[in-house]
């Protein structure tokens, strides 16, 4: 898949109206139903199909009950400072839209992947 297509994508996501659902642009089963199919649409037959090695698109989220949070997608190799400076910008504005400012009672989890438990990460 192409950068400018994932960009494309990401732009053209519908916005949640729901209150819970954060400020921020969500992924929608219509929205990935578009996302496939601008890749599509800008996929040509000279384009070389990859098994692996080919680049990387990575994506973090984040949810709670029915609430999603923001979509974040970016390329490359993502290090501690690069992940840290990932979750300050999208996290709270999600805890904000999706907790009453009362309610200390969440938690944040990670999937427990090597960047999640790096020095810098965890400092």
């Amino acid at each position: 898949m192409c950068l400018e297509c994932l960009k494309e994508a990401q732009e053209n996501l519908p916005l949640s109206d729901a209150p819970d659902q954060g400020r921020k642009k969500a992924s929608t089963p219509i929205g990935d139903q578009n996302l496939l199919r601008l890749c599509k649409k800008y996929r040509t037959k000279s384009s070389q199909m990859m098994q692996g090695g080919g680049g990387s698109i990575s994506v973090w989220g984040c949810m709670v009950g029915g609430a999603r949070g923001p979509l974040v997608i970016y390329s490359g190799k993502v290090d501690g400072p690069a992940y840290v400076k990932i979750i300050e910008e999208a996290l709270p504005s999600f805890i904000e839209n999706a907790f009453e400012s009362s309610n200390k009672n969440w938690m944040f989890l990670h999937d427990n992947a090597p960047l999640h438990r790096s020095k810098y990460t965890m400092k």
